[in-house]
């Protein structure tokens, strides 16, 4: 397994378990008070844990389809970064360098020859 894809697939292990971590802290948030829109946003939060915990096992087995999976899930999280960099929330700048990390690694030559 080339180098890039072994940090590629530690920054996106990273991400999972933080992302982990902020949906049960949210999820104990909205247990102490429950409303419709919380359990909306924790299901939805759950979506994209499995989702990226999905993307990651697919890299991990050197699937193509990883890497299409983990780009679109950069993507997404790209929007509410955007949203915190314009309101000054100085963590976006943050979050933004490792989504550029994480893409820039799984579209680096060597991830893309072990994924052919």
């Amino acid at each position: 397994m080339p180098a890039t894809l072994r940090v590629a697939l530690g920054l996106l292990w990273a991400q999972f378990a933080a992302l982990t971590l902020v949906l049960l802290l949210f999820a104990y948030r909205v247990a102490g008070a429950p409303t419709p829109l919380g359990f909306y946003v924790t299901a939805f939060g759950l979506a994209l844990v499995i989702s990226l915990y999905v993307a990651a096992r697919l890299l991990q087995r050197r699937r193509m389809s990883g890497r299409a999976a983990a780009t679109a899930l950069q993507l997404l999280f790209l929007a509410p970064v955007y949203y915190m960099i314009t309101s000054g929330f100085w963590v976006g700048w943050l979050l933004a360098a490792w989504i550029v990390a994480v893409t820039a690694f799984l579209f680096a030559p060597g991830t893309g020859r072990a994924l052919s």
